[in-house]
């Protein structure tokens, strides 16, 4: 079996810290109040004098997508129908620290990992975001985007990891019956069109809610890429309730049973990857957000 791959951040960064490289090597920013927000995969992030949002990568693949996350979100800032973060400012490498970082326009709202909604709530959300990722995949961009350099849709790799990501889901108690989610890893067919715009990312920590639990921003583009649609349409698996799918599929247009099925099985290699990830930092928003998904993937 392939062994679960381990999160292990190359740095760790407090408010201080922060703050500190702020003024070294962006004086121009007051930084009189510096917030942890979270710590990601790959970046920490602090709200900056309560109207910039600072990312500093984590590991080397944070500090290689800062300039093409810049350069996307300046190109789609005014095409999309929800805000995104707008770049404000860019720490180039400098002297001993080769670690870029980058400050953002805050989206106002909250992430939809930390809204107590229901599942009337979470319904509500199906076509605006099926509108969303329509607009998104349908962009004619370029700009130098990579393609799935990772592998998020790599099948042959990701279906090979599912028995001992199910595993360590029981571990951490998430799961109960691993024969329930097995089936989602067969029958896949590979994706052979033309790769559209992706996020990349997209679930309940990046969706940005208003106070009303309405969409209204999807934030960190760090994993922006040319690729299979199915890796941003698994938010109708890991975000909605079963009966609020279809209502995605139809805003977003046609999505045919191999991309559905392909989307599923990405809501599961992801929530597989997040959940153990959630318990071990003992994330409890993430948590519930994974509990969420896997009450609802095989329905």
């Amino acid at each position: 079996m392939t062994p679960v791959q381990k999160w292990e951040p190359q740095r760790t960064l407090d408010a201080d810290g922060a703050r500190t490289l702020l003024h070294a090597r962006l004086p121009e920013v007051r930084a009189d109040t510096v917030v942890l927000l979270g710590a990601g995969w790959d970046n920490t992030c602090f709200l900056v004098d309560d109207k910039y949002v600072f990312r500093f990568p984590r590991r080397p693949f944070g500090a290689e997508v800062v300039a093409l996350e810049r350069r996307v979100l300046n190109a789609l800032a005014a095409t999309l129908p929800v805000r995104i973060p707008e770049p404000r400012y860019l720490a180039p490498p400098a002297g001993d620290d080769p670690w870029p970082f980058a400050g953002y326009s805050l989206v106002p709202g909250e992430t939809a990992c930390r809204v107590p909604f229901d599942e009337s709530a979470r319904a509500a959300l199906a076509a605006p975001l099926g509108h969303f990722l329509g607009v998104l995949h349908g962009l004619d961009f370029d700009a130098g985007l990579p393609g799935d350099v990772i592998g998020r849709m790599d099948l042959a790799k990701r279906t090979a990891r599912i028995p001992d990501q199910l595993a360590e889901l029981t571990r951490v108690g998430l799961i109960d019956n691993e024969d329930e989610y097995r089936p989602l890893a067969k029958g896949l067919m590979p994706f052979d069109g033309p790769g559209v715009l992706c996020h990349g990312d997209l679930y309940a920590r990046h969706i940005i809610l208003d106070e009303n639990a309405a969409l209204s921003g999807v934030i960190d583009w760090g994993d922006v890429h040319r690729g299979d649609p199915a890796v941003d349409l698994m938010i109708a698996y890991v975000l909605l309730p079963a009966t609020a799918r279809d209502r995605l599929f139809d805003a977003y247009g046609s999505v045919d049973d191999n991309t559905r099925r392909r989307a599923r099985f990405r809501a599961l290699s992801h929530t597989a990857t997040v959940g153990p990830y959630a318990a071990e930092t003992q994330d409890e928003p993430l948590l519930e957000a994974c509990r969420f998904a896997l009450r609802h993937l095989s329905r």
